[in-house]
Order: structure tokens, then sequence, then C-alpha cells
């Protein structure tokens, strides 16, 4: 019903990570019981966290397709281990099957035990328990995948009447009866590890029908008939796992690999990885250099954000839109071959994804346009500066000079109308402090001629001085006034200006 891609999923910083796409077929996507089964996948393993089951990272929802975004693990499935171990006529050792079956059986065990977000159990059982759905990866731990078919509560999609699911020949018998537990995983979990021991099908050859009528009876061949080195224990450990009895097998796949732990032993991670990369070699090289390529063509392309498709997941079912839904691109690149699309991809809280686009060829202009938009705002913001700056000190020119022009008219008028309060008394001088502002009778508040230069006293501005009066005058006569010193008759300011005495000038 799909078909697995690499891919690489971007996002901020330049975060990017090597992700394995489930890509539902296009003539899937009008059918509803399908879409619920992919969807109903996500939701499972997505509850489910054990190192010996691929998680789901993501899923997506856009006009390309639907797709399911899960780690990548770089290893092979049993079945072609198995069957490359078969032709080169190796059997595999008994304590390295142990060990790979013990993860499977325990990635098994933690799928029947996942809860729900109310803290019930879900009653996953996996119901495609097979050789093709299990990984083994380099690094020596094996991993179970695909629950697109598996039964737990809340499903949205509903297996009908008379309808299985799975692979017949590693169904137990409840399975084709159309009723599951955890304990059908138990007796497909024993069909494999029959097989991995014995290098061979348990079915081989034989129809459908008599698997079927096998599976009823629970008439199977033991192990050792075919590699006589198996132990009786070891034997009776794999028949009880496929009694066709449900009471007579394992309770849980957790018993299950215990006791394999017990009777065979389990080889090290270290020795699992070093028999897979010895069997597989020639297809890790190959993918791991697919992946080197795809990590390359990937670096040239940008997250660009686009709007979510109109409509998300039909709930044509009364089932919730899907919330995890999000927008994809598709980007081929010349340095991946076609079948390998680059598939690329981040996640935003508000609408879900961004679609990635090759983008190498607009960072020139991009770039080009931005510098020149700063030089701008940049030109624009000193020219305003320079001339506000000009006005200003032009402005405060003007206000010194009319300050200094008429600050010996204001200094003789002060004069005068003191000598009218106080004949025969001169006014004091306002002296020039250190500030520019002046005190005094007549210059409180008033600029002020500019101090002299450093270390010289300040400047001070004297008043005209008067003329004594007659001794004959009367004092109390306002018609008697001291006439100011015309000798000379201007004042010379800081610039060396000479400024006239108004009363001077009859």
């Amino acid at each position: 019903m799909a078909t697995v891609h690499l891919g690489r999923l971007l996002g901020p910083v330049g975060f990017g990570r090597t992700v394995a796409i489930k890509r539902l077929h296009a003539h899937f996507l009008n059918d509803p019981d399908f879409l619920a089964m992919f969807m109903d996948e996500a939701r499972i393993v997505a509850r489910i966290r054990h190192p010996n089951v691929v998680p789901m990272v993501d899923v997506v929802q856009s006009e390309h397709g639907l797709f399911l975004v899960m780690e990548y693990v770089h290893g092979e499935s049993l079945a072609r281990l198995v069957r490359v171990a078969r032709e080169a006529k190796e059997p595999v050792p008994p304590r390295i099957v142990a060990a790979v079956m013990h993860g499977v059986l325990m990635g098994l065990h933690a799928a029947h035990e996942t809860k729900g977000a109310d803290g019930r159990l879900l009653d996953v059982v996996h119901r495609d328990v097979s050789p093709q759905n299990i990984i083994v990866g380099a690094d020596g731990v094996a991993r179970v995948l695909d629950f697109g078919v598996a039964k737990a509560a809340g499903r949205s999609q509903v297996t009908r009447d008379g309808q299985i699911k799975g692979k017949i020949a590693y169904m137990a018998p409840e399975q084709i009866r159309g009723q599951v537990d955890r304990r059908t995983d138990v007796f497909a979990a024993s069909v494999v590890l029959w097989e991995a021991l014995v290098g061979r099908r348990l079915h081989e050859g034989a129809k459908d029908v008599d698997i079927v009528s096998r599976a009823v009876q629970g008439k199977f061949a033991r192990p050792s008939d075919f590699v006589p080195e198996l132990s009786p224990a070891l034997d009776a450990l794999v028949l009880r796992g496929l009694a066709s009895n449900p009471a007579q097998r394992f309770a849980t796949a957790r018993e299950l690999a215990i006791e394999l732990e017990r009777t065979v032993g389990l080889a090290t991670t270290s020795d699992v990885s070093e028999w897979v990369e010895r069997l597989a070699a020639d297809a890790l090289r190959a993918r791991g250099a697919l992946v080197d390529r795809l990590e390359l063509a990937s670096a040239g392309l940008t997250p660009a954000t686009t709007q979510p498709p109109p409509a998300p997941f039909a709930d044509t079912r009364g089932v919730a839109p899907n919330a995890l839904a999000f927008d994809v691109g598709l980007a081929a690149t010349p340095d991946v071959p076609s079948s390998s699309a680059v598939f690329a991809h981040t996640q935003t809280p508000a609408h879900g994804a961004e679609v990635v686009r090759p983008a190498a060829s607009l960072r020139p202009w991009v770039v080009a346009v931005s510098i020149s938009a700063v030089l701008a705002i940049v030109g624009v913001s000193l020219g305003a500066y320079a001339v506000t700056h000009r006005k200003t000190a032009s402005r405060a020119s003007a206000s010194s000079a009319f300050a200094a022009t008429s600050a010996a008219p204001l200094a003789a008028t002060a004069s005068t109308t003191s000598d009218l309060r106080a004949p025969g008394v001169i006014p004091s001088a306002a002296a020039t402090l250190g500030d520019g502002a002046s005190t005094g009778p007549m210059g409180a508040g008033k600029p002020a001629a500019r101090p002299a230069a450093s270390g010289a006293p300040p400047t001070i501005a004297t008043p005209p001085a008067t003329v004594p009066l007659p001794s004959n005058a009367k004092k109390s006569d306002p018609s008697v006034r001291a006439k100011p010193s015309c000798d000379p008759a201007y004042t010379v300011d800081e610039a060396g200006h000479r400024h006239y005495k108004p009363e001077c000038l009859d």
C-alpha cells in the first residue's frame, strides 16, 4: 500500500536529519479505508516508545500525497539477511537469532503495553509480525516496524466481517477466525523464530489451504529435524509458541523473550552488528553512498513557508481531522536517482510544515537587493542628519551674533535706568560664567560673551561710566541727568567689531 523513500528532514539553524518516508500509493488516496489505516498507524506508533520499535517522526499531507516520516535505520531486513545466509549455505548462529528475536519480542511487548492519553491500555496487536517487518540495524539492534494493519482501541478503520489482515503464513488460528490478542503476535514471532533457526520457510511450498490447516491443527515440525545441532529445550520453546490453543502459548512476548534468553543465551550487539555488516555489506555500502549524495543534494535546499492544503485529512467516517497533517515538498536533484527523490520539510506551530524548494539560484539576487536597500537607508539617514545639523548650527550662530550685537545697547539702557533710580550710583558689571550664563542686575537669563581662552580670566562686560553731577544740581530734579561718556563713542566686542553708542549719535 506504500513505498518507502529516503529523505532529509530540514529545520531551522541548519538542522538536517536523514529519515525514511513512507508514501501511500496514489490510487489509495481516495479510499477512506486505506487513508484511515495509514493514519491509524501513525497514531499508534506515536504512542509506542521503545528502542526496538522504529519511531514515528511526523505525518505529512499535501497535494503530493500522504506521508509517514519515520526514523531511518541503517540496516537490513531480517528476511534478506536470512535469505543471504541460506544462499551462502551459512546457518545463522542460534545466539544471534536469540538476540535478534529477543529485541523483537521486547518491542512487541512495549506495543502491547501501550496506553492512551487516558491511561488505559490500547490493546495494540501488530497482526503482521514477519521477517519483512523486522529490520536489524548495523548497530546490532533489531527493530519492529510497519503497524499498518495493527489492531488497537480507538482505531478509525475497522476490520469488516469476513476480512483478515496480515500474511497468512504467519497467522495464528484465532487470527484466521478474526479474533486476536497479544498472544497472536507471540505465535507470529514463533514462526519467525523457527524460520531464522532453520533457514527456510515454515510452510515451504504449501498452498494457503494447507497453511490454514496446519495452523489450526498445530502440527509443525521441530527445528532440530532440519538442524540437528539445536537442543530439545529450544524445540520445546518454539513449539510452545506455535501452540494452536492460545492458552497453551506464552502469555506475553516478554515471557517468551526471557525464556529464550535463558535457554539459548544472547549474542552481544557487537556480534550482531558484525553479522549484519558481513551479510549485507554491499547493500549497506550502496545505501550509505546514497545517503551521502542525498545529504549533499539537500544542502542546496532552503525552506519556504507555504499555506497548508485547503482541506485536511477527510473526515468521511466521523473521525476528527488529522492535527498532524503538514505540507511537504518534493525536490528532484541531479545527484539522486529519481526512484529516491529528495523529501524534506520542517514543522511550524501554526501552519504545519514548510515546503523545501531549490533556492540556490535566487541567493545572489536576494543578497544584492538586501545590500542596496541597506545602503539606501543609511544614505537617507545621513543626509537628513546633515541637513538638520546644518540648520541647527546656523540658528545657533545667528543667535550668538544677535546677542553680541545687542549687548552694548542693553547695557547702556540699563545704566540710564539705574541712574534715574539712584543718581550718582554706577551699576555693577555682569560677569560671564563658564557655562555661558551671565549674572547681575542686567544679565540674568541673557546670553553673554564667550569666555576667553583657556587660563584667561572671565570677560567682564562693563557698562559705560557716568559723569558725576554738578555740585549745584538738585538730585531730586528729574530733568537733570548724567551724560554718558562718548570718548570713545563705541564699544568693541570679542570679534573686533565696533558698536556705536546710540546716545553718542546725536
